[in-house]
Formats: C-alpha cells, structure tokens, sequence
C-alpha cells in the first residue's frame, strides 16, 4: 500500500465485521455533536445493520451518479452540516457492482476528510483485486489505491475472508492510522476513561466484544502475510478467479 503504520495501530480483529462493529461504537462518541455516520454505496449491507443494533445514526448516498469531481460537491453536502463523525465505503471493489474509485476520488475523500475532521473508514474486503493493475509484487509499485494517502484520518478494514481465502476462521485487521491511533477526544470520557483514540479502541471497546481473536487463526494470517511480502506466496494469481467468474 505504500504507507506505514506503526504496529501498535495493526490490530487483529474477529472478521473485518468487528473491526467495523468496534470502530462505528468509539466514531460515534468521538463528537459529542455529531452522531451520524455516512455511507458511500454501494457496500456491505451488514454495516448497516450494525448500525441498527448500535442504535447509531446513518445516511447514505448511492455514488453511481457522484463519480470524479462530482463527488466532492456531493460529500461537502453532508459534511457543511456538521453532523458527520465518519464515512465508510467499500474499496475496491464495491460488491456487487464492482465500482472501484480512482485515486483522484480518494483524493478527494481525504482532502475533505482533512478539511471537516471526518474520519475515513476504508473497507479493504477485496484487497488487490483490482485485476487490471499487478499489485502482487511486495513493496514495488502500483500499490494498492487508498485515501490513506491523502488523509491522516482513517482505519483501513483488511479481511482474510477474500485476498487470502481464509474465510470461516474469524480473523481481519484494523488499520487505525499513527496520527489517528495517538489522538486525544476529550468527549470520549463520557463513556471510557481515557480519551486517547487508540487506548480507547483496543482497551475500551475491542476487549470487552470479545477479548481477541484466536491466536491460531493469527499466526495462519501472520504466515500468509510474511510469504505474500517475502513474494513466495502470490495471493493475487490465487485469486484471480473471481475476476473470471464476474466476467461470465
């Protein structure tokens, strides 16, 4: 992806899904004025529903009709409310339409993303599955699209489920960017007692939903990552199916 995070910030999660399920419970109490957080469709539908049993506040927008600069004037339409705390999409693709955004889009995202304090959240479910671009190769270019270059606002949601094949074992990654992982939210003490973001994430919201995710599941995932960065393990061609069978 061509960033770096330090590994305090790289935390494993059951499922990508409780990496969204911690992150919309601690972005919903970040602002005590702001309590809704925007979707970007389409995406997973279960967001939603997490939403739901949150009791959290959502909207949304369909971005087949807001794509290049029209997305901006679109997002600063909810943004110059002051109500949103965060946005999540899907990237790439969106499933099932398979819409992936353009590094201008996300630059886009991120630049707003700065300017109203919103935190980003990137669903990462079909990590490198792009397949018009190589990015199999570990460490060389192209790297991976994400707004995680233009903003310092965001978590990245990584899943094993699909990149890795590794679906049914429960096991994802949180992102929580440096800046993000170190920040202090005062408003955050009316429900934790402590007001750093990253302390919060891990010890006021990931341990008490369910204490980790099983450490065998974590050392398979540990593997797979150190031979798909040492490039004896193409996680890309293993995949590749996918693109196959969208195209039938």
């Amino acid at each position: 992806m061509n960033i770096d995070v330090n590994q305090a910030g790289c935390l494993p999660t059951v499922g990508s899904m409780q990496g969204g399920f911690a992150s919309f419970l601690t972005l919903s109490r970040i602002h005590k004025e702001r309590d809704t957080t925007l979707f970007i469709d389409p995406g997973f539908p279960v967001h939603m529903q997490q939403h739901k049993v949150l009791n959290i506040k959502y909207e949304s927008f369909d971005v087949y009709n807001f794509r290049g600069e029209k997305l901006r004037e679109k997002l600063e339409s909810y943004f110059s409310k002051g109500h949103i705390h965060s946005v999540l999409y899907s990237n790439p693709p969106n499933n099932p339409s398979w819409i992936c955004f353009t590094e201008k889009e996300l630059q886009i995202i991120g630049e707003l993303a700065n300017k109203y304090d919103v935190v980003i959240m990137e669903d990462l479910a079909y990590f490198g599955m792009d397949f018009r671009k190589d990015f199999s190769k570990p460490g060389q270019p192209p790297f991976q699209y994400s707004v995680a270059n233009y903003t310092d606002n965001y978590i990245l949601f990584i899943s094993s489920s699909k990149a890795f094949s590794y679906a049914g074992e429960r096991i994802g990654m949180m992102v929580i960017s440096d800046a993000l992982f170190n920040r202090r939210y005062p408003d955050l003490r009316r429900y934790y007692n402590n007001d750093l973001f990253g302390h919060t994430m891990v010890f006021g919201t990931l341990y008490p939903l369910s204490s980790g995710t099983s450490h065998s599941a974590q050392y398979a995932l540990a593997a797979m990552l150190a031979a798909a960065n040492s490039g004896s393990f193409n996680f890309v061609e293993e995949v590749k199916v996918y693109g196959k069978k969208k195209l039938q």
